[in-house]
């Protein structure tokens, strides 16, 4: 996971040079993320092995830059919090035997029962972590991402590493990628 995290730090310093080199003269580019989004699709579709479309881009590019100005501001360098915020939603998924997971939700929330349901149809095993019902899970999320929106995904390698995997979508993507890669390791 190291070395592909160095592989898209690369990519957006390589991206940022870029950017300020075509818009050395201008004060502030209000359309950055469009930019960018253009930039980054191939290279970052062959790091990350998927496709991406520029609206996925964009979308993934404003909240990895509103996540970083909520949780560190504007000083904050951004090229290793891009990586890490795109490794967390786009990473290929670990082998089951390799991760532990767990949910952080609560059942009322649409978002979750949608995560919930792909955890029934995949079989996977997760942990539950209720954030209502239990204030120490709550507290642990705001720790852990500076916020307590659910649901989060909390991927541990078993080597001290953890990803928080947010946004419903993309942890049911996840999960199916996961459920996939097991059928095809025990064919």
């Amino acid at each position: 996971m190291e070395k592909l995290k160095a592989i898209l730090v690369a990519i957006f310093e390589k991206a940022g040079d870029a950017h300020h080199f075509a818009y050395s003269g201008v004060q502030e580019d209000h359309d950055w993320s469009i930019w960018y989004a253009d930039f980054l699709r191939n290279p970052l579709s062959q790091a990350l092995g998927r496709e991406f479309t520029r609206a996925e881009l964009v979308t993934c590019l404003l909240a990895a830059e509103d996540e970083r100005l909520a949780l560190f501001g504007a000083d904050h360098p951004w090229h290793a919090h891009f990586a890490e915020h795109f490794l967390t939603r786009y990473a290929p998924a670990e082998p089951e035997s390799a991760t532990t997971l767990s949910l952080y939700y609560y059942p009322e929330c649409p978002f979750c029962q949608r995560v919930l349901h792909a955890i029934r149809e995949t079989q996977a095993e997760v942990e539950l972590r209720h954030v209502w019902d239990v204030p120490q899970n709550r507290s642990d999320l705001q720790a852990a991402r500076g916020r307590t929106t659910v649901p989060v995904l909390r991927i541990q390698d078993g080597k001290g590493s953890d990803r928080w995997m947010p946004e419903s979508l993309d942890i049911v993507r996840y999960l199916k990628d996961r459920a996939k890669a097991g059928k095809a390791a025990h064919s």
